[in-house]
């Protein structure tokens, strides 16, 4: 999304843009106290250089601007891109802020895989335990109430990641998983989402739906 944000807008200005990018990843699963190496960093990237707009991508990303924003760009305009609206709700918006949000259909998501592997009986859903990760953890339970007496769902978010990949190697038949995140497991061990996909891809033993 970052990505694509970057090139239709380079690509769409009269006028030559100057991009300065910072990776909050990070942000994802630290506390907020330890935020300190972030702002001085950002304070001495952009020394000297007026920004006419900041764009965060994705809740965490917005979250922080919104902690600092009167230390680093009190005045400038912030456009939110790419956060769900239920992490991020327009009645919170400064008055020079936008967003343009997302709506994520989450009921849609286990539906959808119910509509295609209607004999399925059983599903896991691999899911970490970082605060953002108990915070769609718990929007996922309420859409998926619908689904309860459809299909035993498996909630994984508390096990250590080697925990997860052993039940995803032993699961039963008719069975599917679902891969949300694990930037942080159980165990408060953080990973690397990507790395942590082809893991569990390795050892599977039922189809993924990520």
């Amino acid at each position: 999304m970052a990505a694509s944000f970057r090139t239709e807008l380079v690509k769409n200005s009269a006028e030559p843009i100057n991009l300065f990018e910072v990776s909050l990843d990070t942000a994802r699963i630290q506390n907020p106290q330890d935020d300190g190496p972030f702002v001085e960093y950002i304070r001495a990237l952009l020394s000297g250089n007026k920004v006419d707009l900041i764009v965060p991508v994705g809740a965490p990303a917005t979250f922080f601007m919104q902690r600092y924003r009167s230390e680093l760009f009190s005045t400038t305009p912030m456009l939110i891109v790419g956060a769900d609206a239920r992490r991020v709700p327009r009645a919170v918006l400064a008055e020079n802020e936008t967003a343009v949000l997302t709506d994520l259909d989450l009921h849609a998501w286990l539906e959808n895989v119910l509509r295609l592997r209607p004999e399925t009986t059983d599903v896991a859903l691999v899911i970490g335990n970082s605060p953002i990760e108990q915070f769609w953890a718990s929007e996922l339970r309420r859409a998926f109430q619908p689904l309860a007496s459809r299909v035993n769902i498996t909630w994984l978010n508390e096990l250590t990641f080697g925990e997860m990949l052993s039940r995803a190697a032993a699961m039963p038949p008719r069975s599917a998983i679902l891969w949300c995140t694990v930037s942080e497991d159980g165990a408060g061990a953080p990973y690397s989402q990507d790395r942590a996909l082809d893991k569990l891809r390795e050892v599977a033993t039922a189809p993924i739906s990520a």
